[in-house]
């Protein structure tokens, strides 16, 4: 209702310029030319003022920015972006798009008639992340007003394992003995290790398992440390048991 008062109000005001400034015009028709150049400006911004009400967006947007803490038992996150059709004419949602394959979206449909609400559901799997994440979804439509809306949402995932030192490295001539890397577990449920793998078979890794459920040792080692080489470390747990998370540690050999 508000929107509508607004644009009929923007209407109200754009007749308003317009019928006073063509009156003006009719009375001084001795100076027709001039008349025309002093009056034609203040016409021109009389139908600027009728355009407006019909420029502005169709589709309101409840929220464009949502913020989630989810508990450590979790492993996703669903974000809710609703909307209404506030114009007077239907509107289209022609696509949507994510900012990283982890994040899945539903779109309930593509038209909407004036008055209809709406929405574009996020499905985000946290996998190995945690921390601060963001995200964002661009909303293309039909509205020529704002034909492309961007939704953002962040997530602060718990920490389940606390790794130390995060990375482990040699330099190239370096000796290539075994390091290792402590993990602890920091949430109040216990939590297993399943399997601990190396990308790149020139850099070994395996567990030790120090307390159970919460404390464990990854042993690594280089096979060589005369060239660069790099591997991604994962780490596969149990925990939550819907959708187990997981680590992703690095080891590599540098100049």
């Amino acid at each position: 209702m508000a929107e509508k008062a607004v644009r009929v109000a923007w209407r109200k005001t754009g007749l308003v310029f317009w019928i006073s400034f063509y009156r003006l015009g009719l009375r001084r028709r001795q100076d027709a030319t001039g008349c025309r150049k002093r009056w034609l400006p203040w016409l021109a911004a009389g139908f600027f003022l009728l355009g407006m009400a019909d420029a502005r967006a169709q589709i309101r947007w409840d929220k464009r920015e949502l913020e989630f803490e989810p508990a450590v038992t979790e492993s996703r996150v669903i974000a809710h972006f609703t909307f209404t059709n506030s114009g007077n004419k239907p509107v289209r949602i022609l696509s949507v798009k994510s900012s990283c394959g982890c994040t899945s979206l539903v779109q309930e449909k593509v038209l909407y008639q004036p008055g209809e609400r709406g929405e574009i559901t996020a499905d985000f799997h946290f996998g190995q992340r945690t921390g601060w994440q963001r995200q964002s979804i661009v909303a293309r439509t039909d509205d020529p007003a704002e034909p492309d809306v961007l939704l953002k949402f962040r997530v602060k995932i718990p920490e389940l394992i606390r790794v130390s030192p995060g990375f482990v490295y040699w330099l190239t001539g370096e000796e290539p003995r075994t390091k290792e890397m402590s993990l602890k577990v920091v949430c109040s449920q216990p939590v297993r290790i399943l399997k601990v793998t190396s990308n790149n078979d020139q850099i070994l890794a395996r567990w030790t398992e120090i307390k159970p459920g919460r404390e464990y040792a990854i042993k690594v080692t280089p096979r060589q440390t005369k060239e660069p080489v790099g591997a991604l470390i994962g780490v596969e747990t149990d925990f939550p048991a819907d959708h187990p998370r997981g680590l992703l540690l690095f080891a590599n050999v540098k100049n």
